[in-house]
């Protein structure tokens, strides 16, 4: 054999040796990506405490009495509104089947679980089908949306409440569209509150005379106030 013959043989044998190992990766970085990035901030939260009067129905309490007061039950009822931040970071239509949002005085995100110690909120939503509620993310679409409700909270969580240090909670679950794999995203963040009387806010998304609107039970959107 001669050397020419065996330049261009061993040419060849390279070209194999470079389509063998760069085919593959050019393959997998021209696939669409199966499973979606999700981003989750908790961007606003309210408590307020509900006073118990006779001029309120359905709400009074003897707080003389002990079977019937606070003393008896512990209990305060609190109003809340969580607002979180979601935002699809793929390039993957998502639609989002579960929002949680919690908040509490000790909070620990383990590898597959999460424990939430003396709750204030813990609020878990199945809203795939949420009627007249839209659950698709674009790509690199941002929303805001809102868990909001009433709860029995019991003393020694109230506590946390009054000295102002809590632990804010946001999770959201999403599919991308065309897939069966689930993508999970969420925030972790200990706020300082601020008081006012009875009622108690973080907030990192309004200012002024802004106002939060929400609509279709869960989206929110910033208005102007007069």
């Amino acid at each position: 054999m001669n050397m020419r013959l065996k330049l261009v043989l061993c040419g060849v044998l390279a070209l194999i040796l470079g389509l063998a190992f760069s085919v593959p990766l050019l393959v997998s970085n021209l696939k669409p990506r199966t499973s979606i990035e999700l981003i989750v901030d908790v961007k606003y939260a309210y408590f307020g405490d509900q006073l118990f009067g006779q001029n309120i129905s359905g709400l009074w309490r003897n707080t003389s009495n002990l079977q019937d007061g606070y003393i008896y039950y512990g209990q305060h009822l609190i109003s809340y509104i969580i607002v979180l931040n979601v935002t699809n970071h793929s390039d993957k239509l998502a639609y989002v089947d579960e929002l949680e949002a919690a908040a509490a005085p000790e909070i620990i995100v383990g590898n597959s679980s999460t424990e939430i110690a003396n709750a204030i909120v813990d609020d878990v939503r199945t809203i795939k089908f949420f009627p007249g509620w839209d659950p698709s993310w674009e790509p690199d679409e941002s929303r805001l949306v809102a868990l909001t409700g009433t709860v029995s909270v019991y003393e020694n969580a109230y506590q946390s409440l009054v000295s102002g240090t809590l632990y804010l909670y946001g999770r959201v679950e999403a599919m991308a569209y065309g897939s069966g794999t689930y993508s999970v995203g969420f925030s972790l963040k200990q706020v300082q509150l601020q008081e006012y009387g009875r009622e108690f806010l973080y907030n990192a998304l309004i200012s002024g005379s802004q106002l939060l609107q929400i609509e279709n039970g869960f989206d929110v959107s910033v208005q102007s106030g007069s």
